[in-house]
């Protein structure tokens, strides 16, 4: 279930008045998915932004070892 992240599910309760969704149950049901749903997706949103961050941060502290590395090893040929 491959999605456009930037699409929203359409749900029929989000076209609604609030009204019209009160008197009946399965658009009411309806409404709560759409809001389940959407609050599902900016979770994963988070999730997948959490992921790339973590992964981001190894990858600079592997780059600024081996740099240090680099330094230290020029250092020592000077002398």
């Amino acid at each position: 279930m491959d999605e456009e992240p930037l699409l929203e599910n359409k749900f029929v309760a989000d076209t609604l008045d609030q009204n019209d969704i009160d008197n009946d149950p399965i658009l009411k049901e309806n409404k709560r998915y759409s809001e389940q749903y959407n609050e599902l997706r900016k979770q994963e949103g988070n999730q997948q932004d959490a992921v790339q961050l973590h992964t981001r941060s190894w990858l600079q502290t592997v780059n600024m070892g081996i740099a240090c590395i680099i330094l230290g090893v020029l250092i020592y040929k000077q002398k």
